[in-house]
């Protein structure tokens, strides 16, 4: 999770409306721990500002009223919460599928013996795509000054693995950037996720986990914070809201939503575990992801220092439990830091 950055003009593309749940006037019932409370022992709190501090948190919580809103039904922030569960978890929820020139896209990727004219007339057939492989492989990560207009020439700069991970990332951007009002928080999200993901690939081999699979599970991991985001920027029960409390439910949704969306994507079963567990992980890939998530905000330049000397606590737990040490950790990614964000401009 990552505070909301400065960024230019973001152009959504649309994957499709999600289902809004009609509004049931009458009093909700009081939140059960078992339906709506799960415990994330290693999270953090935002406020509008962002990331403001590490801490236990537990799905379901409310905040505490003003004195302006005493007279508002008890039952409003439920309310909020379970509209946005219905329409991202519910039985009508509408879960974006991959684009089908996607799915084959990748599928010829992981074939090392895949032609670039085959793997050329698939991505031909999605511009978007085809636009956003040329941008990255003009980007100055992969351009080194020699710019190219060809879409040929940017498959062959980019090679198989970087294709890939281009693809991933652009059929993850193309599915939630459509959140009126609230494409910077998406947007951050993104950005966040990117960095995890290339933070997961760097750490990969000390703990045995193949490269694709720690890329796309950091990549994804927060998938589902996007995707509530989304929902909640057109829920009617969201208007008017503070942002601070939209960004609340999310964060209290975000890893069911995040494997919800992996499960019908039909990813591998370790990246759908790292989507619903990365704050109290139980699998390897999991606990990678768990890691560089929390090493991803200790080398965040927007944290202040005494997040990062609570995040420091707890980003040394994570590394114990892939068993490494922060200070190994530091000296693994070193030369990754400044290649961080371009990276992430070249994702977007």
């Amino acid at each position: 999770m990552s505070p909301p950055r400065t960024t230019g003009p973001v152009s959504p593309l649309s994957i499709g409306d999600p289902v809004m749940p009609s509004h049931d006037p009458r009093p909700a019932d009081p939140p059960r721990a078992s339906r709506t409370s799960t415990a994330v022992p290693l999270t953090f709190r935002r406020t509008n500002a962002g990331l403001s501090s590490f801490g236990q948190t537990s799905v379901g919580r409310t905040r505490k009223s003003s004195p302006d809103e005493q007279s508002a039904p008890p039952t409003q922030e439920l309310d909020l919460l379970e509209a946005t569960r219905v329409a991202v978890l519910g039985p009508r929820a509408d879960l974006p599928v991959l684009p089908a020139v996607a799915m084959e896209a990748l599928r010829l990727v992981r074939d090392p013996r895949v032609r670039t004219d085959e793997l050329l007339g698939v991505v031909e057939q999605d511009p978007p795509l085809a636009a956003r492989i040329l941008a990255v492989a003009n980007s100055t990560y992969y351009a080194r000054g020699a710019s190219i207009s060809s879409l040929r020439h940017a498959v062959v700069r980019l090679g198989l693995h970087a294709l890939r991970d281009v693809i991933y990332m652009a059929v993850y951007a193309n599915t939630v950037f459509d959140a009126p009002g609230l494409v910077e928080v998406v947007r951050a999200t993104f950005d966040h996720c990117v960095v995890v993901a290339r933070l997961s690939q760097r750490l990969a081999p000390q703990v045995g986990v193949d490269h694709e699979t720690a890329f796309l599970a950091g990549l994804l991991h927060d998938v589902g914070r996007a995707r509530c985001i989304k929902v909640l920027a057109k829920l009617p029960q969201a208007r008017g809201r503070p942002r601070a409390e939209l960004e609340a439910v999310a964060d209290t949704l975000h890893e069911p939503a995040g494997a919800a969306l992996a499960t019908a994507w039909k990813l591998p079963v370790e990246v759908v575990d790292a989507c619903a567990r990365h704050h109290d992980p139980i699998t390897t890939v999991g606990s990678l992801v768990c890691a560089a998530d929390l090493l991803a905000h200790h080398l965040d330049p927007l944290s202040d220092e005494a997040t990062r000397d609570v995040g420091r606590a707890a980003l040394g737990t994570a590394m114990a439990r892939i068993g490494l040490t922060v200070a190994e950790v530091e000296g693994l990614v070193g030369p990754l830091e400044s290649g961080l964000e371009a990276r992430v401009d070249a994702a977007g």
